[in-house]
Formats: structure tokens, sequence, C-alpha cells
């Protein structure tokens, strides 16, 4: 999961305030962590739909009373809340999650990162231009 550009689209895109984006990528980690996943990779795979299909289904056992059963036969969803209102919080922010990677796709896998000192190199860029631009309105003032 993308965490910071996850929360600039819940507080820039989907008007979230911090507290709610704070806990919606708090449920969607929650999520990969039970599932052992990354939300990313669901997206890529499916549109993510698995991975909703996966959490409604533990969603309708546990509104069935299959608690118990599901907490010893998947120890990793310790974490989860085992009840209806809960889960559906958790379906909630995945589907979030699915639209903010609708428009903000991971690039192509054979497109080369950009690497750190080429990243530096255009801070270092960045900040001279900014130097040079005070200079020139401090000469124009």
């Amino acid at each position: 999961m993308r965490k910071d550009e996850f929360r600039n689209w819940l507080m820039y895109i989907d008007g979230r305030d911090e507290r709610q984006t704070a806990d919606n990528l708090a449920r969607a980690g929650r999520i990969e962590r039970a599932f052992c996943t990354d939300a990313d990779a669901e997206c890529q795979k499916d549109g993510g739909e698995s991975l909703i299909g996966a959490l409604t289904s533990v969603r309708d056992l546990v509104s069935l009373g299959a608690k118990e059963r599901l907490q010893q036969q998947f120890p990793q969803f310790e974490k989860l809340p085992f009840d209806y209102n809960g889960l559906s919080s958790l379906l909630t922010a995945i589907r979030k999650y699915i639209s903010f990677y609708a428009v903000a796709p991971l690039p192509p896998a054979n497109t080369k990162p950009v690497s750190e000192t080429a990243n530096q190199t255009a801070v270092v860029a960045l900040e001279k231009i900014a130097d040079d631009l005070k200079n020139i309105i401090g000469r124009l003032e």
C-alpha cells in the first residue's frame, strides 16, 4: 500500500479530515496484515475484487455465528474486529483504496524507479532555482 499517496488522496481528493484519514489508513493496513497481502498487488490482480470478496465472506460468516471457528482456523485474523459494523468499516476502507488505485495505479513493472541520486539532484536544482528567483525579486524591489 502506498500510504503517503493514499493519505493525500483521502484528504485532498476524497475530503476526509485527519481522523478519518488515519482510520482509513489503519483499517487498510489491518486488512493487508490479516490477509497477508498488499493492496496494490490485489488491485493489479483483479481490481481488488478477490480481497473484497474474502472480507465480505468473513463478515457474513461472523454474522452467522462462525466467529470462533474463523479465529481458530485463521489466527492472522485475531486483530480483525469480529462484528458486522467493524468488518463493514474495513470493507469501506479497502473500497476507498480501490477507488484511489483506480485514479493512481502503479506504473508498469518495466518502469525504472527514480534513483536516490537523481532525486537529490532534482532537489538541489529546485533549491537553486528558488534562490535565483529570490535574488531576481530582490533586485526588482
